[in-house]
C-alpha cells in the first residue's frame, strides 16, 4: 500500500469525499467476504500478511481467486493508518456505491419498502436494515437528512445486509412517498402512540413503513403523507422502545 493509496483511503473516512469518488470502505472478514460473495463492484482488497496466515484469510484468498478479485498487500501500519476501527481487522476492501438518487427509480419498485425520515444513530440504521433483509424487504429509502448508510458504524451493525438491498438516498421524501404510494401501497408511519400493529389486516396489500427520527419522530412534511399510524403495544413498564427495536417488531408483525 503507498503513501498516495494510503492518503486516498483515509479521505474515504469523510463523507463528502465518499460521494465524490463514489467509494466506500468495508473493513473485517464478514463484510469483505459479504461483498465479495454477493458479487458487489469491488475496486480493491488490502490484506495484511498476518490476516492472509489465518483461516479468514485462506477464505478470502479463495472466494477472490473464485471472483477473479485481485488482492493488495499492504503492511501492518499501513491498515491501521487507514482502519476505521481501533485496531485493523487486517482486510479492507474499496467498493463502488450501489445506491441511487433517481427518483423515477421509485416507480419501478416491487414489493414493500422501507423509508428512514431524519434517522440519524448509525446503530439504529444498520440494525434496522439487517431486520429488514433478514424479514425480506428488498428495498430502503432514506431522506438526504439520515446519517450517511456507507458510515463504517452503519455497514458494521447491518452486518452486510445492505448488499442484498436496493437502497434510495432522496433529497424530497414527501415526493418520494407520493410515488410509491401512487403503486397502490399504503403507507404507514411508526408511532408509538399509532395503533397496535398486531391489529393491521392488510392481505397481500404492499406497504410502505415510514420510521422517524429518533428525538423527533416523524418529520411534518412526511407525517402529512401517512395512511396510518402504527405502534408496538407494549405490557411493562418501560415507556418506550427505541427506534431500532420498535422497527424490527414492526418488521416482524407486518412480514409475517
Amino acid at each position: 500500500m503507498t503513501p498516495k493509496q494510503i492518503k486516498y483511503l483515509k479521505s474515504l473516512h469523510r463523507k463528502k469525499n465518499r460521494y465524490a469518488e463514489g467509494v466506500f470502505l468495508v473493513e473485517g472478514y464478514n463484510l469483505v467476504s459479504e461483498a465479495i460473495s454477493t458479487r458487489q463492484d469491488i475496486i480493491q482488497v488490502f490484506v495484511t500478511d498476518q490476516f492472509t496466515q489465518t483461516d479468514h484469510g485462506r477464505s478470502i484468498e479463495k472466494q477472490a481467486m473464485t471472483h477473479e478479485i485481485k488482492i493488495f498487500k499492504a503492511k501492518a501500519k499501513a491498515m491501521e493508518r487507514v482502519s476505521q476501527n481501533q485496531s485493523s481487522p487486517g482486510v479492507l476492501a474499496a467498493l463502488s456505491m450501489g445506491t441511487t438518487n433517481d427518483i423515477n427509480t421509485l416507480s419501478t419498485l416491487k414489493g414493500n419498502v422501507l423509508a428512514f425520515d431524519e434517522v440519524s444513530d448509525p446503530g439504529n440504521l444498520g440494525t434496522l436494515v439487517r431486520s429488514a433483509a433478514w424479514f425480506g424487504v428488498d428495498h430502503i429509502v432514506l431522506s438526504k437528512n439520515c446519517v450517511d448508510i456507507y458510515n463504517s458504524k452503519v455497514l458494521k451493525s447491518s452486518m452486510g445486509a445492505l448488499f442484498y438491498m436496493k437502497t434510495i438516498v432522496i433529497d424530497d421524501l414527501v415526493g418520494a412517498i407520493e410515488r410509491l404510494r401512487s403503486s397502490k401501497r399504503i403507507v404507514l408511519g411508526a408511532d408509538m402512540k399509532g395503533d397496535s400493529v398486531s391489529s393491521l389486516k392488510l392481505g397481500k396489500k404492499s406497504w410502505v413503513l415510514v420510521v422517524g427520527s429518533e428525538a423527533h419522530g416523524i418529520s411534518d412534511g412526511v407525517s402529512n403523507e401517512i395512511d396510518r399510524s402504527v405502534g408496538v403495544e407494549g405490557k411493562g413498564f418501560i415507556e418506550s422502545l427505541n427506534v431500532a427495536s420498535a422497527g424490527s417488531v414492526l418488521l416482524s408483525q407486518l412480514c409475517n
